[in-house]
């Protein structure tokens, strides 16, 4: 619940604050660092091909970034914190017994959007 309410506060933000083409982009590294998560975390078997692609995912990534002094954004940083709880939420599923009905899933994490959004909303209104 608090990798799904992390996310969602990181990626809303990031949508007010980082042109929508920008968080699209890096957003797109959801899938690869869930593969690496489930390989570091998980021990789940990665081939070379596989790192590989991790790599180069990650170097477009920076690039799309641009990690330097001149054209850095650091509000580009909420989406990489969105995706790292995405990805956390994912790998936290995997391992969830399958005892647990995925409604109870479902409703945690509405739940905990719900509560992440009411954080948003009082932080932010005018006084």
């Amino acid at each position: 619940m608090l990798a799904e309410a992390f996310a969602g506060v990181a990626f809303v933000t990031s949508l007010s604050l980082v042109p929508l083409s920008t968080v699209a982009a890096v957003f797109q590294i959801l899938p690869l660092t869930v593969t690496m998560g489930s390989a570091l975390c998980l021990g789940e078997r990665v081939g070379w091909r596989g790192w590989a692609a991790i790599f180069v995912g990650f170097v477009g990534v920076l690039l799309i970034i641009k990690p330097g002094f001149e054209a850095f954004n650091p509000s580009v940083l909420l989406v990489l914190v969105a995706v790292l709880g995405i990805a956390v939420r994912d790998l936290v599923t995997r391992v969830i017994p399958d005892s647990v009905g995925s409604s109870i899933i479902s409703f945690q994490a509405f739940s905990s959007v719900v509560v992440a959004g009411l954080f948003l909303q009082l932080t932010t209104l005018p006084y």
